[in-house]
């Protein structure tokens, strides 16, 4: 059984709530840094990234935050104005909604275009695709919205905005995920981030063994 201090170098610890606060962000800096050691990284909100990077400074802790967000429908101008201003603020990861509807609706051009351009904006940076697990529902969407994330050179495929009332990471989403991953021999270059109501130890522990 992996123990906490396995755990958490694995955690992207979040917040991602309209109604946080600068203290919100304080309490989650610091306990980013605990006594068992360092998470992965602190996944906010872009107004959030220059407060969280003077906080952590110093650390092995990443900054991520999130574009696209939560609908995965943004123009792309605006996209690529928030990844930027991220990036001058001090971030190091970017977490982007995959196009999810269009995705859905068959649009596989639109949804590819897109990627691409999330890839050349965050060139040198971890770039995790939101493919919005809840809202592709099937097995065949979830596979190739895999599929496109891997062939687009993203550094990992995340599962769940946590937003949208839709359901977040489980074990049955996060096998038919790492499936594509090997399928596509990608394990070398293509990680999975599970995400959306992970709240406990417990939780992330039975999804990491998964």
């Amino acid at each position: 059984m992996l123990s906490e201090k396995n755990i958490i170098p694995f955690i992207d610890a979040t917040c991602l709530s309209e109604n946080s606060h600068d203290s919100d962000i304080e309490q989650l800096c610091e306990a980013a840094q605990s006594s068992l050691g360092e998470v992965a990284a602190v996944c906010i909100f872009p107004a959030y990234v220059k407060m969280a990077y003077a906080l952590i400074k110093g650390s092995a802790v990443k900054i991520a935050t999130v574009a696209n967000f939560p609908h995965g429908n943004d123009e792309w101008a605006l996209t690529k104005d928030t990844v930027n201003r991220a990036l001058d603020d001090g971030a190091d990861e970017l977490d982007i909604v995959l196009p999810y509807q269009d995705l859905i609706h068959n649009n596989i051009q639109f949804v590819c275009e897109s990627l691409e351009f999330y890839r050349q904006i965050t060139t040198g940076k971890t770039l995790k695709i939101i493919i919005e697990t809840g809202a592709l529902k099937t097995e065949a969407l979830i596979k190739k919205a895999s599929d496109l994330v891997i062939k687009a050179g993203a550094e990992f495929i995340k599962t769940s905005t946590g937003k949208n009332n839709l359901p977040g990471a489980n074990t049955a989403v996060t096998e038919l995920i790492l499936q594509q991953i090997l399928t596509q021999q990608a394990k070398d270059k293509t990680g999975i981030k599970l995400s959306g109501g992970i709240r406990s130890i417990a939780q992330a522990r039975e999804l990491l063994e998964t």
